[in-house]
């Protein structure tokens, strides 16, 4: 269900252009092993559907740096 609801956001949300909501260099700026594991999860969920994936990934990168922001997770991954 929740794959479902997510595509459908997605959909929306893309409706007719696909772009990336991070800067590459603020994704840079991430911890790069919790990047790794957002891909990956992304990837697995929506293998085929890009611009979902894109989708997923953005949304993923955006709460791993407000979880980094408040102080929940350190900048260096911890």
């Amino acid at each position: 269900m929740t794959r479902v609801l997510i595509a459908a956001i997605a959909m929306l949300a893309l409706a007719g252009t696909v772009q990336a909501e991070m800067p590459k260099d603020e994704i840079d700026k991430l911890p790069q092993d919790k990047v790794q594991v957002v891909r990956r999860h992304c990837a697995e969920m929506f293998p085929t559907d890009f611009g979902t994936r894109l989708y997923c990934e953005d949304q993923e990168f955006k709460a791993l740096k407000a979880l980094i922001d408040r102080g929940s997770i350190a900048r260096d991954g911890r």
